[in-house]
């Protein structure tokens, strides 16, 4: 099958609205200097930049993805979540001294392997209820898990800023690109993909009251929201 690349100028417009987009998404974390986010920025565009730079800028960092924390309060308040927060650790209160939720935020072989990374106890049998006996009595020893808690939460806060704020900048110069080509009075909609009932009223609603939004209006995982155009004319190649 046949490739067809973008012009150069389609191209730069599309760079352009992925630096857009990422330079907000690292700015709100609070852990980048401009100098960073221009580093960041170049390291988008190789095949590595997803895992560069977490390694670079955020592993072992304490960073914020305050849309997701409005989410997850949401979510506290109202038990209602949006669909990325079926993983555990994104719900856990980091508020509370509490680990009882440990083994539905990590799994047991992640436990193994970093608590005999550094020496601390773990038993033969019984595993989890052992680990959990543990942590009650041994403040310290919850405070470690705890870390193991927040390195996991940490890993998933960032696959979901990534996915969130790459489809945003792919959507919105989708929609750019359309509306050059096409004009403005080119139709277009956002389709969910993989989604939710929840997800989808919810975004929906805010679509309603901004219907400008470029979707995905909450943070989600890959390819949930799609950019379609309700004509299917051809592209030209310029």
């Amino acid at each position: 099958m046949e490739v067809i690349k973008l012009s150069s100028e389609r191209q730069a417009a599309r760079d352009a609205e992925f630096n857009r987009y990422f330079s907000k998404a690292f700015l709100y974390t609070g852990i980048f200097s401009s100098e960073d986010i221009e580093t960041a920025l170049k390291l988008i565009k190789t095949q590595y930049g997803y895992k560069d730079i977490y390694e670079k800028f955020f592993l072992g960092k304490d960073w914020r993805y305050p849309e997701l924390e409005r989410w997850k309060k949401h979510g506290q308040e109202t038990g209602e979540w949006i669909r990325c927060f079926a993983e555990g650790s994104l719900r856990h209160d980091f508020t509370k001294d509490d680990v009882s939720d440990f083994f539905g935020c990590v799994s047991t072989y992640r436990a193994k392997k970093e608590l005999l990374a550094v020496g601390a106890f773990y038993p033969k049998r019984n595993i989890k209820t052992e680990i959990l006996k543990k942590a009650e009595e041994d403040p310290e020893y919850r405070k470690l898990l705890t870390k193991i808690l927040k390195d996991r939460y940490y890993e998933c806060a960032y696959k979901i800023l990534w996915e969130t704020t790459s489809i945003r900048a792919s959507n919105s110069w989708k929609k750019k690109d359309a509306i050059r080509i096409f004009g403005k009075d080119v139709n277009y909609y956002w389709k969910g993909v993989i989604t939710t009932e929840t997800d989808t009223r919810i975004s929906r609603n805010i679509e309603k009251e901004h219907p400008d939004a470029i979707f995905p209006v909450i943070p989600c995982e890959a390819y949930d929201w799609q950019f379609m155009l309700k004509i299917t004319p051809r592209y030209s190649k310029n």
